[in-house]
């Protein structure tokens, strides 16, 4: 799923789920981009502050490279399946 808007604190508690986050290249390319990226990290922080367990990938640190903010259907969109496949089985 793919969001710019994260839900705010009041309704974190609800959120006790997994979360797994995935992000592609140039995420410092826009000033739009590094701004959905902090709110991100907030959310995330947010969320392990409450026990949620949280899992942040981003694919060049990956050794991913080439990927667009629509991951799924990228040439490599095999690679990151892997990734989140790895992830869902340790969850």
């Amino acid at each position: 799923m793919e969001s710019s808007v994260f839900a705010g604190t009041e309704e974190l508690p609800a959120l006790h789920e997994s979360f797994l986050f995935v992000y592609g290249d140039n995420l410092d390319a826009t000033s739009l981009w590094r701004d959905l990226l902090r709110q991100a990290r907030v959310f995330r922080d947010n969320l392990q502050a409450l026990g949620t367990k949280t899992c942040w990938l981003e694919m060049p640190q990956e050794g991913i490279y080439g990927n667009s903010h629509m991951i799924m259907i990228d040439d490599n969109s095999e690679a990151i399946d892997d990734r989140i496949c790895e992830w869902r089985l340790l969850t």
